[in-house]
């Protein structure tokens, strides 16, 4: 599980995209013991960042990026959604 996360976070930086961990695995960063079955990431909310986030969500076959594009992501995340990769298993999730 943690190569996953290790290759979305490799890929994000390689793409330039300005993100920040939340949720659970931030939580574990700072060392509080839990454990977790998603990555949770927030991110500017601009049709550029969204450009760059749908490309590696693309490549590294996460969820349903296929079926969006970065204008409707960008109204889908308007007011501070966020994305969650439920066990990086490809299901992601706008909420």
């Amino acid at each position: 599980m943690l190569k996953r996360y290790l290759a979305l976070f490799r890929a994000l930086n390689a793409a330039r995209v300005k993100y920040l961990v939340i949720g659970g695995l931030a939580a574990i960063a700072y060392g509080i013991p839990r454990s977790t079955k998603d990555a949770d990431i927030a991110v500017l909310s601009s049709e550029k960042t969204y450009t760059k986030l749908l490309k590696v969500f693309r490549t590294l076959r996460l969820g349903a990026a296929y079926l969006t594009d970065p204008e409707n992501s960008c109204r889908c995340f308007v007011g501070g959604a966020g994305i969650g990769f439920p066990e990086m298993l490809g299901e992601s999730q706008c909420f």
